[in-house]
């Protein structure tokens, strides 16, 4: 225990001193808790009781958490390396800044049922011998690891150990040594999966090695994330799985680590930030969750699964993507390049693909196949785009099948109605035998309708049932593509053309609800979609990647179109990142946090504003527009936390008292509800309620979508009046009434409400008894402030009064809506002078009546 101490002192300096950013933050040490949670003790080792285990603090669940705020936890200090004892009664955490000029080492001690206080570590490190083991010079002393240059290491409880190595300039491994009769095997080599990415470090393996996590730094990203890869049942390792948005951030997450119970995961999360002379610090803490959120991520692997060809083959070499896309074009089938995709066999073991490029004139079909451990030489074949059966022994195109024969294929054979008549480019089954299907009309002309549609069809004793269409929730919007279902039918995959997208085709994805309905679609986003032609996409066979193509068309010197198209895939982990919450317990898994009750289960605020949602809603990044819904039963919000900035809108919707996320789609226009809620303004443009999701957007016409106006928000009151900004005009703010059931023209404004700068965001009362808005005025408290004016007996508006200091800050204030039951105002507040970080704020709205005139 003297050694790994020490090691671990040594270590601690060694970041003091390092020039590179990267290995400072990734703390290029032999961590504690990488040994200690794995060695189990032979008997109960007697933990404390639940409630006094983890220093008494309240339990997380499925949303990461800070541990021990205040106590562990600081915001003088950064605490960085921390664990507990395999019979966690002590607890072990680094800590510098302020009055710790040097990384030191704290320690807490449960005795006489309860923890004490944080103290220094004692320099007498003999003291602490017996609590860990193996110590550092135990394992140098295995003639295995002699003289290996190991950064770190993890053991399971059969002693097999995980090392990682690690290089200055970010690069390195992970290898492992089983014990295997009485000696550890030779080093050897993590696989591809596991090694790939700069940064690899601080690998936690499971005490039944049935799973590894580590952290690193992949391909497109610039911080590193937490990974976790499943051991599966013939003893590989499986795909690596990003742990997801609700423990990966823009921030640094690190050093995964279970709790010797096995109940909580630790890792670490900070950030580097910067001074005004340009210097950096670093910020960071200890986070925990419910260890159930592994078990969220874990694959079901059926006993039924086809024998797969090794993951290092199956794709041809290529190196497997994360979660953001990257093109595929293995060698071996595109040699110049130029490949535009393909299908395989459900065993993975065929591979067919077509070519219209350089010498290939008309467009030729090929197929290549994985045979003797390898794959073998491309040949020509009569198979154009199959689609498999799931057991291989159909194949179909369009409305068309071929059935297996002894000699190869039978011929195309028509797949009878519903099917007949119909022009199907995509056809789809789920493993009970449900086919989903596009289809396209043509004119007497021969030209295709630009809408299409998608329907589905039962396989009910034997036979295929009439055609069902599709709802709008997925039949919205021009060229509607090419489906692609789950096995399971949980999703629906499709791309089509619509207003909310990026430009061209973008992929979209709907899934299902328990009672068997489908929710509304979600555009994949821009880790996917662009403003080219997104098309075509489909899970591997295998389930672990998402193959999409992306072209567009190009016009020939003829005048003719020609589709030049490449193939592109991305981990499948961004269906799960996009699937809803649909559960309200810890066993089925959701995406969100449980929220329970009313206003997303917040505590409603008093008569000073305070954030809305912290670490929920209003975190790191921009969150704007918060408004709930009419019924007060949906919430909605617009986000952008990528670049470039493309806000997106988030839809949370109360079912059974429980909050649950059930809509996404791109933002084009500040978001306010009409006081029925049947209609979502935004800007000049709206969506009106279809059902259970919403219509495309919509323009409201001529008077207000116009090129010399630029409307960001559109508020509405219960007779219909309008109150709109313009940023393209000066910055004002323009009122449109109803008379005598017309529509009449915008007019600017009073001069009491289109005074000072940045005038815009307006929100009208229901009863259009006051009107909010935000400017930057004379007086004010420094950036945009809110202000108010109530509507006097005469018709008129009333003076600007200023909101006052409970509501506005010295940053920007804006954005201000009321909730539909009156009670509280919602807004948004920058949280620094350049607005990097936005938060969205409430206050109870009696602050109104406070401000309103005698």
């Amino acid at each position: 225990m003297y050694n790994l101490l020490k090691a671990f002192y040594n270590t601690l300096q060694k970041e003091e001193n390092m020039t590179t950013t990267k290995l400072l933050i990734l703390a290029f040490a032999v961590s504690l808790n990488m040994v200690l949670a794995q060695k189990k003790a032979e008997k109960d080792p007697g933990f404390p009781p639940l409630e006094d285990r983890y220093l008494g603090q309240k339990l997380p669940g499925l949303t990461p958490e800070l541990f021990a705020a205040g106590l562990v936890s600081t915001e003088e200090y950064v605490e960085s390396l921390y664990a507990f004892t395999p019979d966690m009664k002590e607890f072990y955490f680094s800590r510098i800044g302020g009055a710790y000029k040097e990384t030191t080492v704290l320690v807490m001690q449960y005795k006489n049922n309860r923890w004490s206080k944080p103290s220094v570590l004692s320099s007498d490190l003999d003291k602490y011998k017996e609590r860990f083991t193996p110590g550092l010079s135990e394992l140098k002393s295995i003639e295995s690891f002699k003289d290996v240059p190991f950064t770190g290491f993890t053991a399971s409880s059969n002693g097999a150990y995980y090392f990682y190595f690690l290089e200055g300039d970010g690069s390195g491994h992970m290898s492992y040594s089983r014990l295997i009769n009485g000696k550890y095997e030779k080093l050897q080599k993590m696989n591809k999966e596991i090694n790939s990415g700069k940064y690899i470090a601080h690998p936690f393996i499971a005490p039944d090695e049935s799973y590894l996590m580590w952290d690193a730094e992949k391909e497109g990203a610039s911080t590193p994330d937490i990974y976790i890869s499943f051991r599966k049942p013939d003893g590989s390792w499986g795909a690596a799985i990003n742990m997801g948005d609700k423990i990966n951030t823009a921030a640094y997450e690190q050093r995964p680590r279970v709790t010797p119970d096995g109940k909580y995961l630790f890792f670490w999360r900070g950030d580097k930030r910067f001074r005004e002379d340009g210097s950096t610090y670093w910020i960071g803490n200890p986070y925990w969750v419910d260890a159930q959120i592994i078990e969220s991520l874990r694959p079901v692997h059926s006993a039924e699964e086809p024998e797969f060809p090794p993951l290092a083959d199956r794709y041809f070499g290529e190196q497997p993507p994360g979660l953001t896309h990257k093109l595929f074009a293995p060698k071996i089938v595109s040699p110049d390049g130029l490949f535009e995709g393909g299908s395989y066999s459900p065993d993975m073991k065929e591979f067919y693909f077509s070519r219209k490029n350089g010498k290939y004139k008309e467009r030729t079909f090929f197929v290549i196949k994985y045979e003797n451990d390898e794959w073998g030489n491309e040949a020509e074949t009569d198979i154009h785009y199959p689609k498999f059966s799931k057991d291989g022994n159909t194949i179909y195109r369009g409305n068309k099948y071929r059935d297996k024969t002894d000699n190869g294929w039978s011929e195309l054979k028509s797949m009878g109605t519903p099917f007949t008549d119909k022009h199907i480019m995509g056809i789809s089954f789920s493993d009970n035998g449900v086919s989903y299907f596009d289809e396209l009309e043509f004119d007497q002309s021969g030209k295709p309708d630009t809408v299409g549609a998608i329907s589905y069809s039962r396989f009910i004793n034997g036979k295929y049932g009439p055609r069902q269409k599709m709802g709008k929730e997925i039949n919205i919007g021009t060229w509607i593509a090419h489906p692609h279902v789950a096995p399971d039918e949980s999703y629906l995959i499709w791309d089509v053309r619509r207003d909310d997208g990026y430009g061209g085709s973008d992929i979209y994805i709907s899934f299902r609800a328990k009672d068997g309905s489908w929710l509304p679609a979600m555009n994949m986003g821009d880790k996917i979609n662009t403003e080219l032609h997104e098309s075509g996409a489909g899970v591997s066979v295998d389930g672990k990647y998402l193959f999409f193509s992306r072209g567009q068309w190009e016009v020939k010197e003829d005048g003719s179109e020609n589709w030049v198209g490449r193939p592109y895939w991305v981990d499948a982990q961004v269906i799960e990142n996009l699937r809803p919450s649909t559960a309200s317990t810890q066993e089925d898994g959701f995406t969100f946090p449980l929220l329970e009750g009313p206003y997303m289960g917040q505590k409603p605020p008093g008569m000073t504003a305070e954030p809305f949602a912290p670490g929920i809603i209003s975190k790191e990044g921009w969150e704007l527009e918060g408004v709930f819904a009419p019924g007060m039963k949906e919430f909605y919000f617009t986000t952008s936390h990528k670049e470039p900035f493309k806000p997106t809108v988030i839809g949370f919707r109360q079912q059974n008292n429980v909050w649950k996320k059930y809509i996404e789609f791109r933002r084009k226009g500040e978001i306010v509800f009409s006081p029925d809620g049947n209609r979502l303004h935004m800007a000049e443009g709206y969506k009106d309620r279809i059902g259970d999701g919403w219509s495309e957007r919509k323009s409201l016409g001529p008077m207000f979508d116009r090129e010399d106006w630029g409307i960001m928000r559109l508020t509405a009151s219960e007779k219909g009046t309008y109150v709109f900004d313009d940023y393209k005009s000066g910055d004002v703010i323009r009122i449109s009434r109803i008379k005598d059931g017309k529509r009449q023209e915008p007019v600017e404004m009073e001069p009491l409400v289109n005074s000072g700068e940045w005038t815009a965001h307006p929100f009208i009362a229901p009863d259009e008894s006051y009107l909010i808005w935000d400017s930057e005025r004379e007086g004010g408290f420094g950036d945009s402030d809110l202000y108010i004016s109530f509507k006097q007996k005469d018709g008129s508006w009333g003076p600007a009064i200023n909101m006052g200091e409970k509501v506005n800050s010295a940053y920007w204030d804006a954005y201000a809506s009321v909730t539909p039951d009156g009670k509280y105002i919602l807004f948004n507040r920058g949280m620094d002078e350049e607005n990097d970080n936005v938060d969205i704020y409430w206050v109870d709205a009696k602050i109104i009546e406070t401000l309103r005139p005698n």
